[in-house]
């Protein structure tokens, strides 16, 4: 009694002390016991019953190599948290992905812009497929290939601005290069040429839209993303400046989609013809799409939102995996023969000639039909990782309960998986970090199917990734384009390190670009 008579029974201190022991000892015995999930295995101890060890993984940037360590250690269903759990196995890809499985609420507050939700954070799976049903039509790969106004933009993005600027003597920064095409060859699509971005002609643009609208922001979303009433509590405390930083961040990149959505309006409104390439395909069509006669400015903001969304995946997917592909054929000249070889069989192939206004395209079919073409993309989207803010797709599990692994879950935990462990699974993909295109011109159909069954980049199932087809088209085209042309050369002028890579381990080094007609160099390069 003398340590009670010390504090007083009834003292705040010692009845606050015992409540955080009792409530402690709660989530261990429940989370670690008594849970539905206490038999799955835990990637830490403290996983039964705290997220504070994987939110210091995530927030270390270390998700995706952590959980390949670990589902290769404890196997295919994992514990992250009280109420949240990774899958590595095809049974759950499939069930989590395919049968409906409701995406998380947060998907409204992370992915929307203008305080309206699109296409992507649209949690509703009726809404969702109706959403997509109304656009789906100009993201179709047949749609994108046989649009002639398409062919004849592609034309104008490499002969006049991408392939010239390959012709300096001096090196490249092929990572904001490949980001500003793809910028460009993406918003062109969307408004038009003349209405959507033009990085190639001036890269300094480029750097400050990304520092100012991205870099900036990126710091603070892992608070917005993964403990979002942190954020409050932190302006009360006077700490206001993540929540400014991202507001601010957010509010200009609004701006700046809004004032081409603009612009693809005006054209769509005016009484005068519009030429083909300028006509603003996708916004036209995300405009007949969405609902008429909304009040006051949702309607615009509706389109808005799903134009940001959509450029937003242009830059931080497709330009990284057309950035991954320069480095890996600049480090491997004798594949870049190889590629030379095969893109000269196409009719016509892409040859360009400084100066010179046109640029002959072959039909895509052709282009889309080239083995090795297609192996060195589709082994790169393999290794490719996310970029560090962006998080994995959560769902949540269904009422009734449902079963993954031979583990029973109850309603509302959130499940994942996670492509960077599915494209690195030991049985179907031999030397998993190696790239390898080779491996996808394997003969052996049965080894194929496995390969493609464990393999998704875009995503699975009814919210798969809408633009796939879009982004492969050009960035085929891209590389088709330069290496008719050009050789690349990894440099080191300078002693510049390079651009850091979404891809691990891994910067994105200077490249310069020499002409295959260079005939001493090719006969070198071929040698060795």
């Amino acid at each position: 009694m003398d340590l009670l008579d010390r504090w007083g029974s009834t003292s705040p201190v010692f009845i606050g002390a015992l409540l955080l022991v009792v409530l402690t000892l709660g989530l261990v015995v429940h989370g670690g016991l008594s849970s539905p999930l206490a038999k799955i295995p835990a990637g830490h101890v403290t996983a039964h019953f705290s997220y504070l060890w994987i939110l210091c993984i995530r927030w270390q940037d270390r998700e995706h190599p952590t959980l390949l360590r670990l589902h290769r250690k404890y196997g295919p269903i994992l514990r992250l948290g009280p109420n949240e759990i990774s899958v590595n196995s095809r049974e759950g890809l499939h069930k989590i992905y395919t049968r409906g499985f409701p995406i998380d609420p947060s998907y409204v507050r992370r992915y929307s812009f203008y305080r309206t939700p699109n296409l992507f954070s649209t949690t509703s799976s009726t809404d969702h497929s109706q959403r997509r049903r109304g656009v789906q039509r100009v993201f179709a790969k047949q749609t994108v290939v046989d649009c002639p106004s398409r062919r004849e933009t592609m034309r104008i993005l490499l002969g006049r601005r991408l392939l010239p600027l390959l012709d300096k003597d001096y090196p490249l920064d092929v990572c904001a290069v490949s980001e500003a095409f793809c910028m460009d060859a993406f918003t062109s699509y969307q408004f038009g040429l003349s209405s959507g971005t033009n990085f190639l002609s001036d890269l300094a643009a480029w750097a400050r839209y990304l520092d100012q609208f991205f870099c900036s922001r990126r710091r603070y979303l892992f608070l917005e993303n993964e403990v979002p009433a942190l954020l409050p509590l932190l302006a009360r405390l006077g700490i206001g400046f993540p929540t400014r930083q991202i507001n601010a961040a957010t509010a200009e990149l609004e701006r700046w989609n809004l004032r081409m959505c603009d612009q693809a309006e005006l054209l769509l409104s005016g009484q005068d013809d519009v030429d083909a390439v300028n006509q603003p395909i996708v916004y036209r069509q995300q405009r007949e799409a969405t609902r008429p006669g909304l009040p006051g400015n949702t309607r615009q903001f509706e389109v808005a939102s799903n134009m940001l969304d959509y450029t937003i995946a242009v830059h931080e997917d497709s330009g990284a995996i057309l950035t991954e592909c320069h480095r890996r054929l600049a480090e491997d000249p004798a594949l870049q023969v190889l590629l030379h070889r095969e893109l000269m069989t196409l009719n016509p192939p892409v040859v360009y000639s400084a100066g010179l206004d046109q640029l002959e395209l072959p039909s895509f079919d052709q282009v889309d039909a080239l083995s090795l073409l297609d192996a060195l993309i589709v082994e790169t989207l393999r290794l490719r990782v996310p970029p560090p803010h962006v998080r994995l797709q959560p769902r949540l599990t269904p009422s009734p309960s449902c079963t993954l692994s031979g583990h029973p879950l109850p309603p509302g935990v959130h499940v994942q998986c996670d492509p960077y462990v599915f494209h690195r699974d030991l049985e179907v993909y031999p030397e998993p970090e190696a790239w390898k295109p080779d491996r996808w011109r394997e003969p052996d159909p049965e080894k194929l199917k496995r390969m493609r069954a464990s393999f998704w980049p875009f995503g699975r199932g009814e919210r798969v990734c809408i633009g796939q087809h879009v982004a492969i088209h050009f960035i085929k085209l891209a590389l088709a384009a330069i290496y008719t042309n050009y050789r690349s050369v990894v440099s080191n002028a300078h002693g510049y390190s390079g651009t850091a890579s979404t891809f691990p381990g891994k910067r994105t080094p200077p490249v310069s670009f020499v002409r295959w007609d260079a005939g001493e160099a090719l006969t070198h390069v071929i040698a060795s």
